[in-house]
């Protein structure tokens, strides 16, 4: 298990973690097929190095350089987005509910009093208030376009 740890450059508590987790790599003379065991490490990243804490402190080194390399390699290749451009986005899309909140509560009070009780015409008028609110929510998508 050390040299699966060593050749995949990961701590050997995660290779032993994959191994009791059932990932069929392991073998009864002790060799481990490496394919799986990436393959089981990718998919359990996030939860490894949640957990990286209860590795010994040259393991955690390790693992937080790799986070980083990481974290750079998604970046230079595109896979990250800025964090100002998503908090923008997310202004925008508070500002276009709110219009559409503020809206709703300025028109659609005058067709219910127009409907004077009718409980029909108000089944009417909330239908086409929500139609309204799901277009709106889904114009909200444009800001997410890139």
């Amino acid at each position: 298990m050390r040299a699966a740890a060593a050749k995949l450059e990961r701590p050997i508590q995660w290779i032993v973690r994959a191994k009791d987790s059932g990932v069929d790599a392991f073998k009864a003379n002790g060799s481990v097929i490496l394919a799986p065991v990436k393959e089981w490490i990718e998919s359990n990243l996030e939860e490894l190095m949640a957990s990286k804490d209860e590795l010994p402190r040259k393991e955690q080194k390790l693992a937080e350089e790799i986070r980083r390399l990481q974290i750079r390699n998604d970046r230079d290749i595109g896979k990250l987005i800025p964090r100002a451009w998503v908090n923008e986005r997310i202004q925008r899309i508070a500002g276009d509910i709110n219009a559409t909140r503020a809206k709703s509560e300025s028109e659609d009070a005058l067709l219910f009093a127009a409907a004077m009780g009718d409980v029909p015409k108000c089944r009417v008028i909330v239908r086409t208030i929500w139609d309204r609110i799901m277009v709106a929510h889904q114009e909200l998508a444009k800001h997410l376009a890139e």
